[in-house]
């Protein structure tokens, strides 16, 4: 059951960086409060034409899943490596729509290598100056986006990438799914099981996700997916569980047209916005240093917003970093380490 909103919801939802501006744009949409979600018989309750909150992974039981992982870092870094997938995934695609027969990458940097002619990251730095290489590398970074907005207690995270994006038929049973085997297949991809992504929900207040697919693919649909995700306590259940707003009891997400999309500039891609992030004792002006300790050596860089100037910061990889490591260079290291004596049954130390 396909299930249009108002174009203007798009640019509405892409700028609410508080749960207070996300709730004014839930405050005009059709959403049945009353409707509780039962597995045994999804449309009981449900009144066509409104919205609904549907368990992601369409799982009543989901929030022990979702909140396996506990370190904010690894939860971005989660986000992160999707939208690192969606790149790499645009491509393969494309390959396929011209060359249906071709082979596949063996591994994720064997696709980076065949689709963006990149080595590692940290061998970058060794290609005899190689500036083209840089700076393709550099282009690419701008394509994957983090931004950290407002103050302790109401952060924001937001997460752009111009990859694949996704179909709003297909919303539910790729990004919302939990535990599926939708990559499991493609060993050009990273991830496996569309896990890792959802344990940023735990850490959230609310999330919004908005998804284009790529027109060009011609596979699907055009328009965007949208919804939003918050954890719902039952009156008549002792268990949470993290939901999305659906326009079908199956869990098919309601859309956007097209035009609303190329007005606020989304020409393919996917956009997440984890609203009241609790970053628990991460500083967020660290969080460049962080990243870059948990994906030492990211098949691709990305870009990184902390400061109020709009000027992003590049995650290479710790190992990119430590590669540029010359002895006149050596305090570029965030971390440094005395010498430490180790013991040995010879020397006695």
């Amino acid at each position: 059951m396909k299930l249009k909103l108002k174009t203007g919801v798009l640019a509405d939802t892409l700028n609410a960086t508080s749960v207070a501006a996300l709730d004014k744009v839930l405050g005009g949409l059709p959403i049945n409060d009353g409707y509780t979600y039962d597995k045994a018989n999804p449309t009981k309750g449900w009144i066509a034409g409104q919205l609904g909150f549907v368990p992601v992974g369409l799982d009543p039981g989901n929030a022990g899943r979702i909140k396996l992982g506990n370190d904010p870092d690894n939860r971005i870094a989660e986000r992160i490596v999707n939208m690192l997938e969606a790149l790499i995934e645009l491509m393969r695609r494309g390959e396929l729509k011209a060359l249906p027969n071709s082979a596949a990458p063996i591994s994720p940097r064997d696709a980076v290598q065949r689709y963006f002619s990149l080595p590692r990251l940290d061998l970058i730095p060794g290609l005899n100056d190689d500036k083209a290489t840089y700076q393709r590398a550099r282009e690419l970074a701008r394509r994957v986006r983090v931004r950290v907005t407002g103050s302790k207690g109401q952060r924001a995270l937001i997460f752009e990438d111009d990859g694949i994006g996704q179909a709003p038929s297909r919303l539910h049973s790729t990004i919302l799914s939990l535990g599926g085997d939708n990559k499991n297949k493609e060993r050009y991809l990273i991830g496996m099981w569309g896990q890792g992504g959802s344990s940023a929900f735990a850490a959230s207040q609310a999330t919004w996700i908005v998804s284009r697919r790529a027109p060009q693919l011609g596979d699907s649909e055009d328009g965007v997916a949208w919804t939003v995700v918050r954890e719902i306590e039952p009156t008549d259940d002792r268990r949470s569980y993290y939901a999305y707003l659906a326009a079908s009891p199956n869990g098919e997400v309601p859309y956007i047209e097209a035009s609303a999309a190329k007005e606020v500039g989304l020409d393919h891609g996917t956009r997440i916005g984890h609203l009241g992030f609790d970053l628990g004792t991460l500083d967020p002006y660290k969080l460049y240093q962080a990243l870059n300790h948990v994906l030492p050596n990211p098949v691709l860089p990305f870009e990184i917003f902390t400061k109020t100037t709009g000027t992003p910061d590049v995650c290479w990889g710790m190992g990119y970093l430590l590669s540029r490591l010359t002895a006149a260079k050596k305090t570029d290291l965030d971390k440094r380490f005395e010498q430490i004596r180790v013991a040995t049954k010879e020397h006695g130390e």
